[in-house]
């Protein structure tokens, strides 16, 4: 039976050292209590030596709204993904579109929808998806 594309993907991503080792979310066997640890273990270390310590904590639950189709493909190409794969990932970005629908219950227990109407989009991947995590990652670096 054939690997899941995410699993080649990611043993990729391993193989060739593409993120860092201080990278943990969305890795096989990268706990993400392991960097709370290595966070709280530099936190402490900073403060025993008399240092300030400064954390920025961005919450990025937009993130996989604003990646631009083109600049993955050429990253994929830096990291030699090429020919079918490349057609591949292409393939899977293209052609997404994006609308929004909000559904209201009104005073009378009433449902109300209201949806804008779809549209072709060249940012982003599916919400949910296997492959969004390793390509934000890849995205990133």
């Amino acid at each position: 039976m054939e690997k899941p594309k995410f699993n080649r993907l990611n043993s990729f991503v391993e193989k060739y050292n593409i993120l860092t080792n201080i990278q943990h979310g969305f890795r096989v066997g990268k706990l993400r209590a392991a960097a709370c640890q290595s966070f709280i273990g530099s936190t402490l270390e900073v403060l025993a030596n008399h240092l300030n310590a400064v954390g920025i904590f961005l919450h990025l639950a937009a993130a996989y709204d604003v990646l631009n189709h083109q600049i993955l493909l050429k990253k994929l190409e830096i990291y030699s993904v090429r020919g079918v794969l490349k057609s591949w990932f292409k393939s899977y970005l293209s052609n997404l579109s994006q609308f929004v629908d909000i559904a209201k219950i009104g005073y009378n227990n009433t449902l109300h929808r209201y949806s804008s109407l779809s549209r072709k989009t060249a940012y982003g991947f599916p919400q949910g998806s296997v492959l969004g995590p390793i390509l934000f990652l890849l995205y990133r670096y």
